[in-house]
């Protein structure tokens, strides 16, 4: 087999690659062909080198679908995955409170709506299934946590995603639920292993509950039983299992039962021998059960949480929550611990008002010397409609935080650009989407005084209403500018306006005008040393092609400047910022032009390559890789002029499954390299 350095020194020789597939199943056989990939081969310039480092990665990002477990001989808690398609594993020091990425040599595939356990008698966190974008896995993994090194283990039957998964600490068994269709084999069937084996048992029972999606489980070791928290009509449904005679009985109660629910946190605390139940689906209520009854305790604080993880803390004898989607919006990047005894809440470790984010506002404040995001889309689960955020965010001092003080915000707002005035000292934010579908389309200019810190609505504005727009500020002519998007009828435009913040007023390029035509998610930028706006790539034309052209506006008319060759390869949304220290217009990232037909496949690899536009010839910086740690689409990225470095934010692995949004920022500084 030839090694990964001769594959790509072969691949630097092709210009394009057909790509040609053969499925066979029972002595039928299938062959498709997919469209033509065009490989860009361009040199990298080697005059300037460009290193990505990731910042806030001695901590988890935010995330949600996640597990923990801890290992209660060593007192840490493991948590690995979950919906920002990651595969990290952190181990976190329930005594010190501090966290430690792991390195892992082999470690498993990026994953959400799996589950996982300690398993005391093998001294190893085991964890089984889940899935990422269409893959689902029935994989099983264990942990080490004396070796930090992940190791597969037999597979269980079925795929199970969604599942829940206890630890039976009598018997020494790990006991599986739920996470398969009604109808399909092992839907009602309960999974187990014991810890002297690598093999999964089947165990059906006559009586049982319902197959179940985003149940949770927990086993209440005073009572021997593995106790089940599925969902009826309206209340949430009780099943215990006792692995001894191998029978469910199903519960009923006459008081108080805690509402219907999906993916709660479920947590034996063993110091009060309670089953604890936390939050899910936007709820807050934290509820407990001896065995005969339910009491309610005291709120999740702050907020409702779902597709959260528990655990229980054996050190310091409380209940721990982790991350999850705060009031079905949010996802959080925290850890926080309920005393039962006192019955209150705090925080363990918390980080980063910015959640998680892709298709928000992004900018720089030159004289304030931070950087002022806006906005975006937050999260996206199967079953609930997208969620869309409002909310100013200022970073500075390496820090995310809200801006609370803020007065008179927009409300939600995605797909807009936020540009700089820097004459005034304003951000300006014309258009965008405050919901879901093109209907949704704004046509209102709205400002931000970045000295009071007060937004004001200019209201509706002839451009009309549109998102996903290109947007920059013309320091030379002190005016926006804006080009094409998407209308409210959901059509592709093409026209641009220019408006000047002194008079009020909009303008546009008469009839028959050259203009970079029907676009929409180019990128735009202004180039302060040669004093115009330059516009990369985007969607085109009525059939949506990627694009790969280089406009350039200079107050008065478009150019299309296109070189006749080594341009970067056609993408969609690629972000644009300008390089005062190299005089430069640098452009990062962007979707692929791959085969639309199947989206999920071959349409949504982010780019994380890096070029530099000197007015004349493209110049690679960075080249791409497919698996790049800071491939993104849907994200964005500003130029920290006093600290000469490009500040990259959020955005999607893969475009069409905001589910693995992210929350990591990653600075570049280019450096130029002399040469002798």
């Amino acid at each position: 087999m030839a090694s990964e350095a001769e594959i790509i020194a072969v691949l630097s020789d092709i210009t394009e690659l057909y790509i040609h597939a053969e499925i066979a199943d029972s002595g039928l056989s299938e062959s498709f062909s997919f469209d033509r990939i065009v490989l860009d081969s361009t040199l990298i310039d080697e005059s300037c080198v460009a290193v990505w480092e990731e910042r806030d990665s001695a901590e988890p990002a935010g995330r949600w679908r996640h597990t923990v477990a801890v290992d209660t001989d060593r007192g840490v808690m493991v948590l690995f995955g979950g919906n920002t398609g990651e595969n990290d594993t952190w181990e976190f020091d329930l005594s010190t409170s501090v966290w430690t990425k792991m390195q892992p040599v082999i470690s498993p595939s990026r994953r959400s709506a799996h589950a996982m356990v300690y398993d005391r008698a093998r001294q190893r966190i085991v964890m089984t299934g889940g899935r990422y974008l269409d893959n689902k896995y029935k994989e099983v993994w264990e942990y080490d946590v004396v070796t930090g090194l992940w190791a597969q283990s037999e597979d269980m039957p079925q795929i199970r995603v969604g599942h829940a998964m206890a630890y039976d600490t009598l018997r020494q068994t790990s006991v599986i639920y739920g996470g398969i269709a009604d109808g399909d084999p092992g839907s009602i069937d309960v999974l187990e292993r014991s810890s002297a084996s690598n093999t999964w048992v089947s165990r059906p029972s006559d009586i049982h509950p319902a197959p179940q999606f985003g149940n949770a489980m927990a086993y209440d070791a005073a009572r021997s039983l593995t106790v089940l928290i599925g969902r009826n009509a309206t209340t949430i449904s009780v099943a215990e299992w006792n692995g001894f005679t191998g029978t469910w009985e199903l519960q009923g109660f006459a008081g108080d039962v805690p509402n219907v629910r999906t993916n709660p946190a479920v947590v034996y605390d063993d110091n009060r021998q309670l089953i604890v139940l936390m939050g899910g689906e936007g709820n807050r209520n934290v509820w407990e059960y001896d065995g005969s009854v339910w009491v309610q305790r005291a709120d999740i604080n702050p907020g409702g949480r779902d597709e959260h993880a528990g655990a229980y803390d054996p050190v310091n004898h409380r209940v721990l929550l982790s991350g999850g989607i705060l009031n079905s919006a949010t996802p959080q990047r925290d850890l926080l611990a309920f005393d039962g005894i006192t019955n209150t809440w705090s925080t363990v470790w918390s980080r980063s008002a910015m959640g998680p984010r892709s298709r928000f506002g992004m900018a720089y404040d030159e004289a304030g010397q931070r950087i002022v995001a806006y906005g975006g889309q937050i999260v996206n689960r199967i079953g609930l409609s997208s969620k869309f955020g409002g909310g100013t965010f200022i970073f500075e001092n390496d820090t995310w935080t809200y801006a609370a003080q803020v007065t008179g915000e927009p409300g939600t707002r995605w797909l807009m650009p936020l540009v700089y005035d820097s004459t005034r000292q304003k951000m300006m934010m014309y258009g965008g989407a405050f919901g879901q579908g093109s209907q949704t389309a704004t046509d209102q200019l709205w400002e931000l005084d970045l000295g009071t810190l007060e937004w004001t609505d200019r209201g509706a504005q002839l451009p009309g209403q549109r998102f996903a727009h290109a947007g920059a500020y013309d320091r030379v002519r002190q005016n926006l500018v804006i080009h094409g998007g998407i209308n409210a009828s959901g059509n592709r435009i093409g026209d641009t306006w220019i408006y000047d913040p002194s008079a009020n007023s909009w303008s546009t390029l008469p009839q028959g005008a050259v203009t970079p035509g029907l676009r929409n998610s180019a990128g735009m930028a202004f180039d302060e040393h040669r004093g115009v706006i330059v516009l990369f790539g985007g969607h085109v034309g009525a059939n949506s092609a990627y694009d790969n052209t280089t406009w350039e506006w200079n107050g008065a008319q478009w150019t299309d400047v296109t070189p006749a060759s080594g341009n970067p390869p056609a993408r969609f949304r690629p972000i644009l910022v300008y390089d005062p220290n190299r005089q430069t217009v640098l452009m990062y990232g962007g979707m692929t032009n791959l085969n639309s037909t199947n989206s999920i496949i071959f349409a949504g690899r982010a780019y994380n390559d890096l070029w530099e536009w000197n007015g004349s010839t493209w110049n690679r910086i960075t080249q791409d890789t497919s698996i790049g740690s800071v491939a993104r689409t849907e994200s964005n990225a500003v130029y920290d002029v006093a600290r000469s470095r490009l500040v990259h934010f959020g955005g999607e692995s893969v475009r069409g499954y905001p589910r693995t949004l992210h929350g990591r920022r990653y600075y570049v500084i280019i450096r130029h390299v002399e040469t002798y």
